[in-house]
């Protein structure tokens, strides 16, 4: 079964050995997240050793600037722009130093997730398990996916918990190719996943419409069908098209518009009917699905 404790490595607090952390503009520490922690950093300079409780990746943005890392006493100098990822693993300490104005992301990663999602991967080889650091590597899909935790931090979305989720185990993967002991080394052949069965697939449906309001998690999802989240987030998408979060909120839209078309509800109640936290949020997600306001949409019918 896929598991990965609530309360995780990812959310302990990283322990400073020497020099200052500074504060985060931004943390998702607070709001409950399974399996990663996002932060979002500015400030002047940089001059810190610690020891990460799980695994970290950094991705920089704004002017390139130089960083020093120092790790198992050897020094590294390179200067880190837009884009630029560096990976470390936990454990070990590791110092940084930069001077000038330092703009980064930093996505504190379970180590247990990673173990779960190789363990019940269909094309990860298991002696793929094992992570290395990296220094400052341009990487587009890092990058594409640290902007979209910003996003869910800065502008938590209607069905954030398992958008977060979902992309969390996209971040495991991606790690798993590309910065593991033995990456670039083709895999064994494995089986392609299946699709799911037509049963299953209307049982996760009458469960999504059902539940619509609440903040699924990709867990709660997958376990109406018995199946572990990455396998299900990946059978889901060959069956359908779509990721399930995706499939969710078009069903939240679809519900949505039925209310504006059959009913005098405010638009604030339909928000909350539709698992939005707020007007704001449900009128942005709604603009993006159909290209018009909820208002606009109700004036229409």
């Amino acid at each position: 079964m896929f598991e990965v404790a609530h309360v995780d490595q990812a959310t302990a607090q990283p322990a400073v050995v020497a020099g200052r952390l500074p504060a985060p503009v931004a943390s998702s520490r607070l709001r409950g997240w399974n399996w990663l922690v996002v932060e979002r950093f500015c400030a002047e300079g940089l001059d810190v050793v610690m020891r990460p409780p799980a695994v970290l990746v950094t991705l920089h943005f704004g002017p390139r600037v130089e960083f020093v890392q120092t790790r198992h006493h050897q020094v590294d100098r390179r200067r880190l722009g837009q884009g630029d990822a560096t990976v470390t693993t936990a454990g070990e300490p590791k110092g940084w130093q930069a001077r000038g104005r330092t703009e980064f992301a930093a996505v504190w990663l379970d180590p247990a997730l990673i173990d779960n999602v190789a363990a019940h991967s269909d094309d990860i080889a298991p002696e793929q398990l094992e992570l290395v650091d990296n220094f400052g590597t341009p990487d587009a899909q890092l990058e594409r996916m640290g902007l979209s935790l910003l996003l869910e931090l800065e502008h938590e979305q209607c069905a954030a918990g398992i958008v977060v989720e979902s992309l969390a185990i996209e971040l495991a993967v991606h790690l798993l190719r590309r910065y593991s002991k033995v990456a670039g080394v083709e895999s064994p052949a494995r089986p392609a996943a299946c699709t799911l069965a037509a049963s299953k697939l209307r049982r996760v449906s009458e469960y999504l419409d059902s539940h619509l309001r609440d903040d699924l998690t990709l867990a709660e999802i997958a376990q109406v069908v018995g199946m572990s989240p990455y396998h299900f987030a990946r059978r889901f998408k060959q069956s359908t098209g779509i990721a399930p979060h995706q499939y969710l909120i078009a069903r939240r839209m679809a519900r949505a518009k039925a209310l504006l078309r059959e009913t005098d509800l405010p638009i604030g109640e339909i928000a909350h009917r539709v698992g939005c936290s707020n007007q704001s949020h449900f009128s942005t997600l709604f603009h993006r699905a159909e290209a018009m306001t909820p208002r606009m949409f109700r004036h229409m019918c």
